[in-house]
């Protein structure tokens, strides 16, 4: 069984911007997100709690984390690993398209969120953005990115449940 701790302040402020926010977190682990991951969230506390020795920890393994109402518990993974899985697992490409920033400062470099829907023609689907959706934070661009990704899972999900 994995042990868990807290994190110092400074450690935490680094790492905790790696890690999808808490909603997020909570509808991916609706949606079926079950992956291995360094920590969890509890709905009833405000920060990631991690694995004591920073080990990936089979949490999939244990219904407890695959969001246990009981508890308050479930998964709290990091960017990487969601935009796999959105693509091993739906056929989506999650990303922030880094752009200089020709109108404000060519210096600064904004992201635009991104989706695609691999094997699909563009024309079927298109990102809900237009060229000028830019944010300045990568990790807020990918945010919003993920979340387009959870309606289209969220629609194709009722496309099942219609055709069964």
């Amino acid at each position: 069984m994995a042990t868990f701790r807290k994190i110092k302040s400074m450690e935490k402020n680094k790492r905790i911007k790696k890690f999808i926010p808490k909603d997020l977190a909570y509808e991916l682990s609706l949606l079926g997100y079950n992956e291995n991951c360094m920590g969890y969230w509890n709905k009833y506390l405000p920060e990631v709690i991690f694995s004591a020795d920073d080990s990936w920890v089979d949490f999939a393994e244990s219904t407890k984390y695959n969001v246990d109402e009981t508890s308050g518990d479930f998964l709290a993974p990091m960017y990487d690993d969601v935009i796999d899985w959105f693509l091993e697992t739906h056929n989506i490409i999650i990303s922030a398209l880094p752009l200089r920033d020709k109108t404000v400062n060519p210096e600064r470099i904004v992201f635009m969120p991104s989706v695609f829907i691999k094997g699909i023609d563009s024309d079927i689907y298109e990102d809900p953005w237009d060229v000028n959706t830019v944010i300045l934070d990568r990790y807020e661009s990918l945010q919003t990115a993920i979340k387009e990704g959870i309606k289209l899972i969220k629609i194709e999900n009722g496309r099942d449940r219609q055709n069964s």
